[in-house]
């Protein structure tokens, strides 16, 4: 890789490693953070693959590319990877970037944490709250702060860059019974895939033109809203997590 190449992913790297430790969560609540619950039998195998960011909080960091997209395996020593790629906004190169996973706790094999190699000193949780594995998946995190307040990042992932109606109607439904706020999510841009693709398990599934997700579907959520607003609160929006 030539200086070119070089340069743009080390000052990427160098804004993700700043803004990860010094940001963490965008969103702000009264109280601590709450408890989530633990995936006792969270199976790393079904979670390898690629997952898309579809919709998130605001997450600063996130804000210096398009098309985010992380991608998990497994070394033969067994050490869970991710290896997070996006579209710079500033150059519009794709950047690619490496980090180590590992669980928390064998107890709660769904909260995880990650680090960068050669940055000891850079340590941060996130969990998986929700997963069906094939389609969707809800990555969270939560940072307690001064004054009684804490912060949230949460982002919906899904196996498609251009997700079904269906899919995502599914994971809205999960944020709901999670008791998460629907109102902070913003939907992330995934404009760089011409062509909507799916990974299951880490295999590419290339898609028939009349299974292909319409953008409109990502644009027209009122009706999911208003769908889970009739059924009780609005996905969540009373806080409980």
């Amino acid at each position: 890789m030539g200086k070119s190449g070089v340069l743009p992913l080390v000052a990427a790297t160098l804004l993700l490693l700043t803004c990860s430790h010094l940001t963490r969560g965008q969103v702000e609540f009264p109280g601590r953070c709450p408890p989530t619950p633990i995936i006792r039998d969270f199976d790393w195998y079904r979670y390898m693959g690629r997952w898309n960011d579809v919709f998130r909080y605001f997450v600063f960091y996130q804000t210096i590319g398009k098309c985010w997209s992380g991608t998990y395996s497994m070394r033969k020593s067994g050490q869970v990877q991710v290896t997070l790629r996006l579209r710079d906004k500033l150059l519009s190169k794709p950047l690619k970037i490496t980090v180590n996973v590992n669980q928390q706790s064998p107890y709660t094999p769904n909260k995880l944490f990650y680090t960068i190699p050669g940055v000891p000193l850079l340590r941060d949780n996130y969990e998986v709250l929700r997963t069906d594995y094939d389609n969707w998946t809800i990555e969270y995190s939560c940072r307690n702060k001064p004054y009684g307040r804490h912060a949230k990042q949460v982002w919906i992932l899904t196996r498609s860059p251009h997700p079904s109606r269906a899919v995502l109607r599914k994971a809205f439904y999960a944020l709901r019974d999670l008791g998460i706020r629907i109102t902070p999510f913003r939907r992330s841009d995934q404009s760089c895939s011409r062509t909507p693709y799916g990974h299951v398990h880490g295999r590419s599934l290339s898609l028939e033109p009349a299974t292909l997700a319409k953008r409109s579907d990502l644009l027209a959520l009122s009706d999911i809203f208003a769908e889970l607003a009739t059924n009780g609160t609005v996905a969540g929006d009373g806080g409980d997590i």
